[in-house]
This record gives structure tokens, sequence and C-alpha cells, in this order.
């Protein structure tokens, strides 16, 4: 090189640009030297002038900045206390954090008389990051940043916190963020255990709920290791977290399962965190022995300490432009609270609140009912904890059948008047009494009345059909209901609805609405299901809507869409879930009871079983004695309020029946009411795949003995009248006997376009079909009795006649001398066949239902004797059977 020997020091860092500029300066006027990139080739010794001089400058600078932080002042000289010191004092032990001053004893600012001499050093020297990896708070960060959380103060007469005197004992600092949460994993050996969760924030109190916490911290370069933010981040660790913090504020102690300085990832969640960044001037020497030999090393230092422009330790790190997760540990102001819901669902785990879920007036205008969504202490029955603008509150008592309502009397409140309730003072969670609800929040409520006219709006689309005051005593069984309002001139409508309103002193003032889709167009059976009306529904209905004051039934007073099941019938019942309605129990009456053939304890109840709850029900009301009622669950006991008898209690108890009409008023007009979708049981249907896409056309319940030829056919539902063009038709039967259920499904081709002729083929419908029938398939809920299959070809007996053996219409396989698949009918008599077969069996007969003698009913042949199940007049055998047909 023209230079030869020579040492030159300049300002700036080690880097090609600076390099260069340095080495133009010493070739300037020197008519010896060339270009200084070939000058600093040949200072580098390489002997091809194309090779890469950059590359060549930054191993060069590389190894400069090794040596360079070699003889950096080690963090463990901070202290002088050895590495076991350091990693305790970080993790927030050592008497330094844990002693307090008294008496001018235990001086902070004594015991750590190091920290303000190594700090003033530090603005001409590096300062080692820690080497031991035991020191785990700061070992391997991966964000790019590292912070300090204090949670106490012990210095008085300093910078910062609320300590005044001697002997503070654990003062608070200042506040400058929320503590969010601990996940103990991200630091076990800091917590001292595997792993583990705290949360510090409520959002249900005004204040945090950590109290005042300093969280304060300083980010480098996490791209690039040559970066001054990175070979300086030992001068920030010991500023943040021994100089600007402990030893200056007096700030001291963890956030409890965290280290009291880590990196970032390995801290708690907080919202936010103070910045301490530095600038630092560099001078490096140039130098050359005269031969081919460049070597540069470090000559000086200027650092300056700054608060990061006043921006937040999350900013200051997105502005290094590093790939950060930073916004994982430092969410931001007000965020705490949507950070841990979420992170607590990532544990499985969900935050306990206290709210008001529901507050109900009582129509005598003195009582105000406030429910919470959980159980409240006895101490929230104070009148202290509530206010109502423009209202006296004179008591306040916790109600003793549900601790999650508070009854506050007061004094007379004025109709069509909104009132507001104010929570101002401590209620708190029963079980967990910690949480608590929020002060200042409120809720809102007018006087109710009683009558579902103001208290439900929905009513406004339904016209009243029954109404009946509920006596003590009742047998309606020999003296049918007495209706106030009994109207029941309605051709078709299109949903259903029940009001029942009660009053006792044990549980004040409560009513439920539900409504549903009609479960049938016969008016007459939608009251009390007695054995005079013939009513005997037991099914689930979708689309309900449920509005009540019972926060048990909905805790924000209404259920919108949800599945309601009947359980109407005029007979006893027993526990077993025969239905299997699901969360209903065998061992007690509920939502899912087995109604028997006989007795006459009857029923009237509507449950959701989504919501594991009675909405209503009056039983027990043929017998002379006093009915079982009530509205929710029975607090204790069956839940379905059976055997309770407690009619006599109540004050109030009526039940209202609605509908909505066509054009919204009772019409003499003809109307063909619209057909419902397939609602066989869900059991069933979830195996039946063919079943998707078909509509209702009749609902029957055989009855135990059936006379239809002057009867006609008591459908449960028949929308025979509103059929559109179909081309298949399916059937559906079920049976029980002994607790076992069967049940077949057979769709097929239409034989017919005539809907009014697809059920009993009574002598009214004029359906007489004897002949082959195509397309079938075939599910059941035993292969073994009726075998499944698509696309079979099959044949129908149906007539209201008699029949003989002879198998006149040659049906292949059949019988002469047994009744089965392949009979004769004959023009006379009143037997009456319903059969269809396949593959040489029955798949479902009912016979024998125009004399008043039991049916014949059966699935698949009949174990022995005829297999078409004639002459069995089984009917009464089965606890169930019912059958659907559909067409598509």
């Amino acid at each position: 090189s023209c230079l030869g020997e020579f040492s030159h020091t300049y300002e700036g860092d080690c880097s090609i640009t600076d390099i260069k500029s340095a080495l133009s300066v010493l070739i300037a006027g020197n008519a010896a030297c060339s270009d200084v990139d070939t000058e600093l080739s040949l200072l580098l010794g390489l002997a091809d002038p194309a090779a890469d001089v950059d590359a060549a400058v930054v191993d060069l600078c590389a190894q400069a900045f090794r040596e360079q932080a070699a003889e950096f002042f080690p963090f463990s000289n901070i202290t002088m206390n050895g590495d076991t010191f350091d990693r305790e004092f970080l993790n927030g032990g050592t008497f330094w954090n844990q002693e307090y001053e008294a008496a001018g004893e235990n001086m902070l600012s004594a015991d750590a008389y190091h920290v303000p001499l190594v700090h003033d050093m530090s603005f001409s020297n590096g300062i080692g990051w820690p080497t031991n990896p035991a020191i785990s708070s700061v070992d391997s960060c991966t964000q790019g940043a590292a912070m300090c959380c204090y949670v106490s103060d012990r210095q008085k007469d300093d910078e910062g916190g609320d300590c005044a005197t001697d002997e503070c004992y654990f003062a608070e600092p200042e506040d400058n963020t929320d503590i969010c949460y601990v996940d103990m994993a991200n630091s076990p050996a800091s917590a001292r255990v595997a792993n583990g969760i705290a949360v510090f924030d409520k959002v249900d109190v005004a204040t945090d709920a950590e109290g005042s916490a300093f969280c304060h911290g300083f980010a480098w370069d996490a791209n690039d290791d040559t970066a001054v933010s990175s070979r300086y981040k030992g001068n920030l660790l010991m500023s943040v977290a021994f100089k600007e913090n402990t030893y200056d504020k007096g700030y001291v102690q963890n956030v409890p399962g965290a280290p009291m300085c880590g990196c970032v990832e390995k801290m708690p969640v907080v919202s936010n965190a103070g910045c301490t960044d530095l600038a630092a001037v560099e001078s490096w020497t140039l130098s050359s022995d005269g031969l081919a030999s460049l070597s540069i090393s470090f000559a000086s230092v200027d650092i300056t300490y700054g608060d990061c422009g006043g921006v937040d330790l999350a900013d200051k790190v997105l502005d290094l432009g590093a790939a950060s997760d930073i916004r994982q540990h430092i969410v931001g102001t007000d965020n705490c609270p949507s950070v841990i819901d979420n992170f607590l669902g990532t544990q499985g785990l969900k935050r306990s609140t206290l709210e008001i879920s529901l507050v109900a007036g009582h129509p005598r205008r003195e009582k105000v009912y406030v429910s919470f969504n959980k159980e409240v202490a006895d101490s929230a029955a104070d009148v202290n904890n509530f206010s109502i603008e423009n209202l006296d509150i004179l008591s306040a008592e916790l109600d003793p059948n549900n601790k999650a309502t508070v009854i506050l009397t007061t004094s007379l409140q004025t109709l069509e008047t909104e009132y507001t309730v104010t929570v101002e003072g401590l209620i708190q969670k029963r079980i967990a009494p910690m949480v608590t609800a929020t002060i200042g929040s409120t809720a809102t409520f007018f006087p109710a009345k009683f009558g579902f006219e103001d208290t439900v709006g929905e009513s406004a689309d339904y016209t009243l059909v029954y109404e009946l005051d509920i006596p003590d005593n009742v047998n309606w069984k020999s003296d049918p209901p007495e209706y106030i309002v009994d109207q029941t001139d309605f051709v078709y409508f299109s949903r259903i609805a029940y009001y029942m309103e009660l009053e006792s002193e044990l549980y004040g003032h409560e009513y439920v609405w539900v409504s549903m889709p009609a479960f049938t167009q016969d008016v007459t059976k939608i009251g009390v299901p007695t054995f005079a009306s013939g009513a005997i529904f037991q099914e689930t209905l979708p689309d309900a809507n449920v509005f009540t004051n019972q926060p048990d039934i909905a805790a924000a007073g209404s259920l919108i869409g949800v599945e309601a099941n009947l359980e109407f019938w005029p007979n006893n019942y027993g526990t077993t879930n025969r239905v299997n309605v699901p969360g209903a129990d065998n061992g007690v009456y509920d939502f899912g009871d087995d109604r028997s053939g006989g007795g006459d304890h009857g029923s009237m109840q509507v449950h959701v079983a989504s919501a594991g709850s009675t909405l209503f029900a009056i039983n027990d009301w043929n017998r002379g004695r006093r009915p079982s009622m009530g509205i929710g669950n029975q607090p204790s006991g069956h839940p379905d309020w059976t055997f309770n008898n407690n009619a006599a209690s109540y004050t109030t108890k009526k039940l209202f029946v609605l509908v909505v009409a066509e054009n919204g008023v009772p019409s003499m007009a003809p109307s063909a009411p619209p057909s419902p979708g397939l609602t066989i049981p869900q059991g069933a249907a979830a195996t039946v795949p063919d079943s998707e896409g078909y509509k209702l056309v009749y609902d029957l319940t055989i009855p135990n003995n059936a006379r239809y030829e002057s009867t006609g056919v008591p459908y449960d539902r028949d929308y025979s009248g509103s059929q559109e063009p179909f081309e298949r038709i399916a059937y559906f039967m079920e049976l029980e006997k002994n607790g076992v259920t069967q049940w077949v499904w057979v769709s097929m081709k239409a034989f017919t376009t005539d809907a009014t002729k697809i059920g009993v083929p009574t002598f009214g419908s004029g359906a007489i079909y004897q002949e082959p029938l195509y397309e079938m398939n075939i599910y059941s809920s035993d292969s073994s009795v009726v075998p499944e299959g698509t696309n079979v070809t099959g044949n129908i007996e149906f007539w209201p006649n008699n029949y003989g053996t002879g198998n006149k219409k040659g049906v292949p396989g059949a019988s002469s001398s047994v009744y089965d698949f392949g009979d004769d009918r004959v023009t006379s008599g009143n037997y009456g066949s319903m059969q269809v077969h396949a593959n040489k069996k029955t798949l479902f007969a009912f016979n024998d239902w125009n004399r008043g003698a039991a049916p014949c009913v059966g699935i698949g042949n009949q174990p022995s004797g005829h297999p078409d199940w004639t002459f069995t007049n089984n009917a009464a055998s089965y606890t169930f059977k019912e059958l659907l047909v559909f067409v598509k």
C-alpha cells in the first residue's frame, strides 16, 4: 500500500463506509496512492483486485467487535456479589429487594454503593451481558427487548414512588402499567414451578387489581449483533435494572410468578412499559505495519442515555424494524381484559364475572327483583348496595329460592315509567367473593302488570283462545276446565303460545311465555289435555320463543329460536327417558318422562331441554286433588313439580292459550295449513339419509281401540289439504314394547297424487290400493327384522274391507294359506288393511281399525302365526305406537 506503516484514529463505526472514509483522508494528496478500493484491497492482502473487499472488511470488524466485547466491564462486577446474587436479584430476591430501611440501617444506597460508580464508568465503557445461563431471566432473549417490572418502593426521598418516611415497608411505586397476567411456563426457574398462571386484572373494579406497578425496559436490534444497541445492551441492562429504578428510585420486588427483570417474553404480559435507549459515539484506530496487514481496534466510546424519544417500549422495538411479537407481551392501554380472556381461553378457562342479568318489577308495584348471573353473598341484600332513581328502597332480602336474586321493596312505582337500578355498594359472588359487581353498573325496568299484553311484545300477533283460573282442587276428568275465555272457531293457525302467571309468598310473582309452531290444527286439543279433548302430545318443536322473569330459565329474560318439548296427556307417566330427550334423567320426573297408556294423573308440561329447564307444569288434575304446578324447575324434588300438589300455595294461578290465526283473527273461511318439515324422532332421523326434503302430511298416535268407520281418523296433525304436487311418499312407524323401541322407514315412488288417500285407507278416504311399489328405500331399527335396501320393488295392501289368504295377484313367494304379503281383498266387510311389503316380508302393518276392536300392529313379519299380523289385536301391548306419513 502507498501508506506504508501508519496508525489513524477516526470517529465512527467499524463499517465499510466509515473505514473507506478514514482511508480517503489518509491518501488525499498522496500521488503514490491509487483509489481507496485499490489501497484497501492491498492493505487487506487481497491478491485479486476483484476480490470481495466488503466481505473482508465485515470479517475484520467482526474480529474487532469480539476483541472489543472481551474488554467490556463484566456484568458480574456490577454488584460484586457473584452470579447467584445477580440471578436472584433479577428474579426479585436478595436483601436488596427484601429489606427496608429503618433508623439509618439497611440503606439501599449503602448496600448498592457500587452501582452509581459503574453507571458513571458506563458513559465511556461497554458493559457485558450476563454470560452464565443460570441467570436465566436474561438468557437467550428472542424478542430484542428486556424489561423490569416492580411492585414496591423501599426508599424515601428519591425520584419516584410514594415511600415518604423511614421504615417504608414496600410502599407503592409510580403506576405506569396494568399487569395483565403471568404465564409461569415462560420463566420456570424464576417462578420455581414448571408452569402455572396468575391473572392480575379485573374488569369489574375501577382500580388495577395488582395495585401500582412500574414497568421499564430497553430494546436492541435483534437482527444485527453488531448494531450499537445490541453491543451495548449490557449498559442498558445495568442502567434500567440497577441504576435508574432500584438505586435511584428504590423500586424492588417482582410480580409474583415472574422475574423482576428479564427478557420481555419471560416477563408478565403488561399494557405499557417505559423505555431507555442510548447513543454511542465510537472511535476506532486503523493501523498497518507497512506490510499487507490492516488492523482495526476499538479506541473509545462516548455514551449518552435517553428515553426513547418518549415512546413506549413496544413502539421502540417496532421502530428497530425487527420481526417481533412484542404486542403479545406489551399489549397497549385498556387491552388487558380482552388479552386475558383470549389467554384464558387457550387454557380452557373463562373469566368469572358478576353482573345484573335481569331486573323485573312486580305487578303490585312495590317490589323489584334484581337478578345476577351468579349467586351472590348474603351481604348483597343491603339497601345501601342499590339505588333507584325517584324511588325509595325500603328493604332488601335475598330470594330464599334463588340466591342470585335480591328482592327490593320500594315506594310505590308509577306505571309506564322506566326506572334505573344502580349498583352502589359491594356485591360479591357467593362462591368467589373476590368477584364483585361493578359499582355504578345499571339496569332498567318498568313496573310489571298482570297478564301478557304489556309483558311480552310478540303477544301482539296472537289471539287468545283459552283463559283459565286454575282452582285449588280439580277433577277435570269428570268436570272439564271452566275456561273464562273459550274461543275455538279457528280453521288454521301457524303458531301456539302458552302464558302462565303465578304469585305466591314463597316464589313471588312469576310468569313465562312460550310460543312454538302449531303442533296440531285441532284447536280443541291445545288447552288442558283432558280425556275428553283426546289430546296426547309428546314431541319436540323447533323455533320456540321464551320470555320470562325467571333467570333460572333465561338469565337475560328470553330464549329465542330454541327447541321446546311437550308432555301433554291425561294419563300416568314414569321417569324413563323413552324418547331420549337430551339431558333428561331416568331417575326423576323432569323434561323426559314416559307416558303410560293407563291411569289419570295428567301432565301439561312444556320444557326446553337445552336449558335443562321446565318452562311450566300443571300435573295431577283428574282426581279431585290439588294440582302440582310451577314455573321453571322445582328447587328440590322432581324438576317438573310432579307430586308437589302445591296449587293452594298460589294466590294467583292463571293459564292463557293463544294462537297466531290466519289474518290475525279467528276465521271460519276454509284455509289449508302449510306442512311442516320432517319430524321423525331424532335418533331415527340421524340414520335415515333418505329423509331429507320430506314434509309431514299425517301424524297419528295409534289407539288401543279404533272405530274409524264411524269416527274418521283423529290425526294428531293433518296437513293433507296443503300439499303441493309430490313425487314420493314415505311412511314411518315407531313402536315400543317392554322398553324396546322398533321403527321402520319406507319411501317409494308415489302411487297416487292425492294426499287425502295416503293416510289410513278408510271408507271415507276412498283409498284402495293393491299394486306393486317401485323405487322403495327402506331403513329400520333392526335389519334382522326389516332388511334395509334402496331402489327396492315391493307391494301395497291398503283398503277398508275384509280380505282372505288367496294370492290372487300372484305375488311371488306369497302363501295362499296364511295372511302375508299376497292377500285377496274382498269388497265386503270392514276389517281394514294398511300394509306395505318388500323382499317377501311385511315392512309394517296396521289392521282391524274399523270395528271398535284393538287394532293389529307390527313391524316386520309376525314371528309366529300370520306374517302380516292379522288377528293379533295387539295394539294395547305397545306403550307407544305412532304412524307418520310424508311426501316429497
